[in-house]
Order: C-alpha cells, then structure tokens, then sequence
C-alpha cells in the first residue's frame, strides 16, 4: 500500500488513564466530580449509570464520538476535535479527578487514534489491499470480500516500552477505505513504579511521533 499522512483521517481521539487502586469514595465525590468538569469544558451532560460505570454524553456534541467513562479508578474520554485541542481537556479532565482523589496512581495511560484510509482499490478483484500487501503471492481464498488484522506489539523508544495496538480493516462493499485505530500506551508494572504525571505528556508525544513516521512506514511497507 503506497499510504501517506494526507490519506489518513482521524475520525476521533480517545485518551484512557487508569490508576492501580479503586477509590472507594468515588460514589461519594461523582456528583462534583462531573460538575466540576462539566464546568471546565463548558459543556452539559447527561449521564448514564451502568453498574460500575458511569457514562457522560452532552446534547452539544455529536454522541457518536464524546463520550467519557468514569470508574472508581479510570477514566477515558473520546472526541472529535482537534488533537490539541483534545489532549488539553484530557489534561483537564485528568486534573479535576486528581481534585477529589488522592489514590491516583497511575497504571496504564494511553492515546488512541480511530482513522479511515482513502486509498486506490486493488485491480484484481479477488484481492484487497490489506492481503495483497502483507499476504504477498498467498493465493488461498477463491475471493475476498473481507480482511482485518491486528498487531500488538512492543516498541522501545528512548529507552522506555510503549504498547502498540494496531487494527485495520477493509471490506469489498465500502471500496477505497480502509478503517482502523492504534493504540499507543504505557503500563506501569506495579504500584512502586506507577506512571509520574510528567511522563503523560512524553507518552502523547511519543505516540505522535510513532504515528507520523513509523506508523505511516509501517502500512506502506
């Protein structure tokens, strides 16, 4: 596949922070919680209840793509914004939970990018771009209408291990796309050596920099 940055749109972003330890008072402060960053993003919500988790929607944003997850030891937002603009109110979001709990020791914080590709389809009808780029010569299906792969991996970078998920898929019916997302993500292996919040920014530069040059090599390797 000859892919460039131009071929890519990012449909969304969505930013998880997860910490170790369940704060057992999150019942108790969730009301503010939601109030205090309702008013930072100056947005109104609706929010749902789903056992342990609570989702927040806002009737200003297309519900497709906002949303935020709250449990008593994460929290993941998603939208459709400008990545800048995007990675501030995580930073946001993240500042007001760390208001109202003092347990936040972070396991796992990761940016997610959700795309879609336009790209040329393949001549052969009897192929995708998907097989026909990373199954070079394998004749083995009579025709394929559908092809998704997953990567999973571990990259270091500056002497640190990031996580790194990709998904693509393609189907015959929606021609000239293919859609996907890669996860970029950093775990702490235990509470002694749990994620510092100076090293949340490093991990959203770093998973920039892996999609803007390795990422795009990858797919058209």
């Amino acid at each position: 596949m000859n892919i460039s940055k131009e071929n890519i749109n990012i449909t969304h972003f969505l930013v998880g922070f997860h910490s170790h330890t369940k704060d057992h008072k999150f019942s108790e402060f969730k009301g503010d919680l939601i109030n205090d960053i309702s008013k930072e993003l100056d947005l109104n919500f609706d929010v749902y209840s789903f056992g342990i988790e609570t989702i927040i929607k806002s009737p200003e944003k297309d519900s497709n793509f906002f949303e935020i997850k709250l449990t008593s030891q994460a929290i993941i937002y998603q939208d459709n914004i400008p990545l800048e603009e995007f990675l501030m109110n995580s930073m946001v979001i993240f500042n007001v939970w760390k208001k109202y709990s003092s347990l936040i020791n972070l396991r796992l914080v990761g940016l997610v990018r959700n795309f879609k590709i336009s790209i040329p389809p393949v001549e052969n009808d009897y192929k995708l771009n998907i097989t026909d780029s990373f199954y070079k010569g394998k004749e083995i299906w009579d025709k394929i209408i559908f092809s998704s792969m997953t990567f999973r991996f571990i990259k270091n970078i500056a002497h640190s291990d990031y996580n790194i998920d990709i998904t693509i898929s393609e189907n015959k019916e929606t021609q000239n796309e293919i859609t996907g997302f890669i996860d970029f993500n950093k775990t702490a292996i235990n509470k002694q050596k749990n994620i510092l919040e100076n090293e949340i920014n490093d991990i959203f530069t770093k998973s920039t920099e892996y999609f803007e040059k390795d990422f795009i090599s990858f797919l058209s390797s």
